[in-house]
């Protein structure tokens, strides 16, 4: 076999070649609507895709971004979000991951994008350092369990718990917060994104110094068109007027995953009544627990918490590549800055 591996861009007839490479490398499987939304739908300034190929032309290394406006240093700027850094196996040790990620990297500076957010791999070890990922904080896993019986008669291997269903009833009954003091606030479903969503992050987006641009065509394109996952998106009012929205992920059936809650910082009774609603619903159908992903001491962090959500010794250490010189650290700022939940990277 050839060492020599060469960049190109990426091919509509790459993806069933890449999506056995991921399953390779992250030992799952996605089908290629997936790879094909995730990476090739998004509008873009620049290609956001690197690949490099083998003496065959097959696909041996892969890293992409997902493009994204970015409220950031009172502007809207382009940032990527890295994802699905990938070697096949026998290419591994060989440079590929730095040569071709600073390729990609040198292509986006060029083209105006400001920065790269993502979750670098720790088995990167020193090589993320030396293609510029610094540290901005972690991203903190959070969980609200819902019926304790069942999660017990899992972990304990004793079935007979399940029955125990007056101890989820009275857990519930506890561990409930009030949904909002605002009676004005109105939560209901959605099946499409419309104009209230833009008109939301013009109102509220506008508070938010640090954040990806939560507008009519991220929802669409995040939640409700997301291939794999049923996505449930709820839409908050007060008085008519939409002051936030969450996005609740029902892939396990015995677990919630709240991708995304957003309200303008400081409306907890808005977000209050979008979290009840979400307990509700994923209580409804027939959930143990709820999950969440934030930004550590972040206004959703801190607003899950007050609803009840405890903290979890897990996280995941959110990173960037600083593409705009321009920017001083101030603006960047810290974790606890930004407005980032799960569902800003494709960790849920």
């Amino acid at each position: 076999m050839s060492d020599a591996t060469r960049g190109r861009a990426v091919r509509p007839d790459d993806v069933p070649a890449l999506v056995r490479l991921f399953a390779e490398v992250f030992g799952h499987v996605i089908s290629p609507d997936h790879y094909r939304w995730k990476v090739l739908t998004r509008p873009s300034p620049v290609e956001a895709v690197g690949i490099a190929v083998d003496d065959a032309d097959r696909p041996v290394f892969h890293i992409a971004g997902i493009p994204c406006q970015c409220n950031l240093a009172g502007a809207q700027r382009w940032v990527m979000v890295a994802v699905d850094a990938m070697t096949a196996p026998p290419f591994r040790r060989r440079g590929l991951l730095s040569r071709y990620s600073v390729e990609l990297f040198e292509r986006w500076q060029a083209a105006g994008v400001a920065l790269v957010l993502g979750l670098p791999n720790r088995n990167w070890g020193s090589r993320a350092r030396a293609l510029g990922w610094q540290p901005l904080g972690p991203l903190s896993a959070l969980v609200l369990p819902l019926r304790p019986e069942r999660i017990l008669a899992r972990k304990l291997r004793v079935p007979a718990l399940e029955r125990a269903t007056i101890v989820g009833q009275m857990w519930r009954g506890l561990a409930a917060r009030p949904a909002s003091r605002d009676a004005r606030v109105q939560v209901h479903p959605v099946t499409g994104a419309g104009d209230e969503f833009d008109a939301l992050w013009l109102r509220a987006g506008s508070s938010v110094a640090r954040s990806l641009v939560r507008d009519r065509a991220w929802v669409e394109w995040r939640y409700l068109t997301a291939p794999g996952t049923e996505y449930r998106v709820l839409l908050a009012t007060r008085d008519g007027v939409p002051v936030g929205y969450a996005a609740c992920g029902f892939r396990d059936p015995h677990t919630a995953t709240i991708a995304d809650v957003f309200t303008a910082p400081g409306d907890t009774d808005a977000f209050r009544a979008l979290v009840a609603a979400v307990i509700r619903d994923a209580t409804d159908r027939g959930a143990d627990l709820i999950r969440a992903l934030a930004a550590e001491a972040s206004w959703p962090h801190r607003a899950l918490r007050a609803a009840g959500f405890f903290r979890t010794r897990h996280a995941l250490g959110v990173e960037y590549v600083q593409l705009d010189r321009s920017l001083t650290r101030a603006d960047i700022g810290a974790i606890g800055d930004w407005y980032l939940v799960g569902g800003d990277f494709d960790a849920v």
